[in-house]
């Protein structure tokens, strides 16, 4: 079954959203949480990627799960495994065909700028 995950995330300390060994990343906080459900390996996509301390606001994603869940339970179990600083909003069955970066229509970026005396 594929599922469309929409996630939120606070970046401060994670080294982008790609996987990269031995750092902590999106993506991988994401894929060893969900091997934990499947129990098996698993890749996430995403529709884009961040740079390290990038927060997201409704990024998505999409995983391939043997394992039935219902969406709101696999939600409720993905969020119960990962740190605060990630959190799956909603899940949603998709089609077998949806992919999170291949399937966006669009993208949107805020860049927030401080523009003021630190001290």
């Amino acid at each position: 079954m594929n599922y469309r995950l929409l996630l939120q995330y606070d970046g401060t300390d994670f080294h982008g959203w790609q996987v990269q060994d031995g750092q902590r990343t999106v993506q991988g906080e994401l894929e060893r949480t969900l091997s934990l459900l499947e129990d098996a390996p698993v890749h996430v996509v995403g529709s884009g990627r961040t740079d390290a301390g990038v927060h997201a606001e409704g990024q998505i994603a999409n995983v391939r799960l043997n394992r039935p869940f219902t969406p709101d339970k696999l939600r409720v179990a993905i969020n119960g495994n990962l740190w605060r600083d990630v959190r799956v909003m909603t899940v949603e069955k998709a089609s077998d065909d949806f992919h999170a970066r291949f399937s966006a229509k669009m993208k949107t970026y805020v860049y927030r700028v401080v523009n003021a005396p630190v001290m």
